[in-house]
């Protein structure tokens, strides 16, 4: 009987006894963000994707048509551009490289797209240089004649007259320049040209005397000149 009294004691001594306290519960929104998260990646990763069409860049700038045909290969971008609007086929003009034009074009590459900073296309750039072959392939290739820069709203048209190189006035007509286009002065190809014509100071040359008359003759079939 004692045994039994001192069993039933210690179970109540037990059962009205205190738990040991656990702390303070904390918020589950305190609780550290890294606890439960996956490592971020190293930022000293390198970004395959942004080099590959950075060497592809250089590859058009180059001529490096091998190199061109096995980054097309690996699946970049033929129109991947640099924050500076520059694609491998602009490097490939800028480079005078006509091969690589050619091949760029034949690959679809955009003849059209224009750089951030001026609006330049790779047609104009290849008409202020003076590059026949090389803007005949754009030309060819679809690139649009009548896409002025951004700075002084001047056209491949503009740039060809100023020159005075009628080979690629000529050239640009036939693909549809257009000759009312103004720059932001308000003037069209023909009154820059008529400027000049007037000014006794600039000389008279045959490249001028052509040049202008390809411009006159197109004015006239437009109704714009008598």
């Amino acid at each position: 009987m004692r045994i039994l009294s001192t069993f039933i004691f210690a179970a109540l001594f037990v059962g009205c006894s205190s738990p040991t306290p656990e702390g303070p519960r904390v918020p589950n929104h305190q609780i550290s963000p890294t606890a439960n998260s996956p490592t971020p990646a190293p930022t000293s990763t390198p970004n395959i994707k942004a080099e590959l069409e950075e060497d592809f860049r250089q590859a058009g700038i180059d001529g490096d048509i091998k190199a061109l045909k096995s980054l097309l290969s690996q699946g970049v971008n033929i129109d991947a551009a640099d924050d500076k609007g520059w694609t491998a086929l602009r490097g490939a003009v800028f480079g005078e490289n006509i091969p690589a034009v050619k091949f760029l074009l034949k690959n679809k590459a955009d003849p059209n797209i224009q750089l951030k900073d001026d609006g330049t296309t790779s047609l104009l750039w290849a008409v202020d240089n003076e590059d026949i072959e090389i803007v005949k392939a754009l030309l060819d290739a679809g690139a649009n004649p009548n896409i002025p820069d951004t700075f002084t709203k001047r056209t491949p048209l503009m740039s060809a007259a100023d020159t005075e190189n009628y080979i690629l006035t000529e050239l640009l007509l036939k693909h549809g320049a257009d000759i009312t286009i103004t720059d932001k002065y308000g003037e069209n190809v023909l009154l820059q040209v008529g400027e000049r014509l007037e000014d006794e100071g600039h000389a008279k040359t045959p490249k001028f005397l052509r040049t202008m008359s390809l411009l006159v003759k197109k004015g006239r079939e437009k109704g714009i000149l008598r």
